[in-house]
């Protein structure tokens, strides 16, 4: 019996000394993932894409279901304003229009109504590849025929692509659709807008869109579950169009749900649009992030 005892004594003494060797690298690797985590974080994002789907910077979903203006996000001191507009696209609603505010003085923003580029409430030619340069250093830059980033000195991108195309008005419902994806420091405060809450859906936006559209929301209800085989085929479309549910899982989601609801053709066409854009901010984002480490040590 003693013998039992003492060796159960020894088993214990060997597990206490094995746990107390692991412990400390097991913290360090726990430091180590908590600073990756980190380093990975500089960025808040939030994306309005497709029919759209919304993802606020804490990476809330939502789907929106109104027509007119609305805030997508606007900074606490103003110095970052940036409105949309979503139009009807059959069943479902789309942005058509955006504009972006800086420093509460030059405007920027692009309507597929008349394919036009605005300044301050003027249209405006800009080719591909030419830069708008705006108040305080931020630029609006057309980067192809359907892209355009707006960047602001306080570290805020606003990625936008688009499809046009003048026979949708009378199909669907308006001339095209627009996906936008807004980057930023952690470090910059936002007050208001859909990458904000939800609550902002029914608020219709003034002062930054010059030809401003009262906001309504058309459909209330949420759209019937999907099928599995809906699903299946959505998901496999998602794919071929070049999004991974891993790689691209705000995306994919997004694609998914607009193959679901506005049908193969039109899910296809949305996919190309929410592809090209993740793609272009992808390209762009370890710039950003490089500056939104020297904004926040600031």
């Amino acid at each position: 019996m003693m013998s039992t005892s003492k060796l159960l004594v020894g088993l214990l003494l060997v597990a206490t000394c094995v746990i107390l060797a692991v412990l400390p690298t097991e913290a360090r690797k726990f430091r180590a993932a908590r600073s990756v985590k980190a380093v990975n974080s500089v960025l808040q994002r939030c994306q309005s894409v497709g029919d759209p789907h919304y993802v606020s910077f804490t990476g809330r979903r939502y789907d929106f279901y109104g027509v007119g203006d609305y805030v997508l996000a606007e900074t606490a001191d103003k110095s970052f304003i940036a409105h949309a507009r979503t139009g009807k696209w059959k069943k479902v609603s789309v942005n058509t229009a955006f504009a972006v505010k800086i420093n509460q003085k030059d405007t920027f923003e692009y309507d597929t109504k008349t394919n036009s580029f605005y300044l301050n409430g003027k249209q405006t030619k800009v080719s591909v590849g030419q830069t708008v340069q705006l108040s305080g250093s931020a630029t609006a830059k057309r980067v192809s025929a359907n892209s355009l980033i707006v960047s602001a000195k306080n570290g805020a991108h606003l990625t936008a692509t688009w499809h046009r195309n003048p026979a949708f008005r009378s199909r669907y419902g308006s001339f095209g659709h627009i996906s936008l994806i807004l980057d930023a420091p952690r470090s910059l405060k936002f007050s208001s807008g859909l990458c904000i809450s939800r609550e902002y859906l029914s608020r219709t936006a003034r002062g930054v869109l010059h030809n401003h559209v009262h906001r309504r929301v058309e459909r209330r209800v949420k759209p019937k579950k999907p099928t599995k085989k809906q699903l299946k085929r959505a998901r496999k479309a998602c794919r071929k169009a070049g999004l991974k549910k891993k790689k691209n899982p705000n995306a994919f989601h997004a694609c998914v749900a607009d193959q679901i609801l506005a049908g193969k053709k039109l899910g296809k066409d949305f996919a190309k649009t929410i592809v090209k854009v993740e793609k272009l901010e992808k390209k762009k984002s370890k710039k950003w992030k490089k500056q939104a480490r020297k904004i926040i040590k600031k």
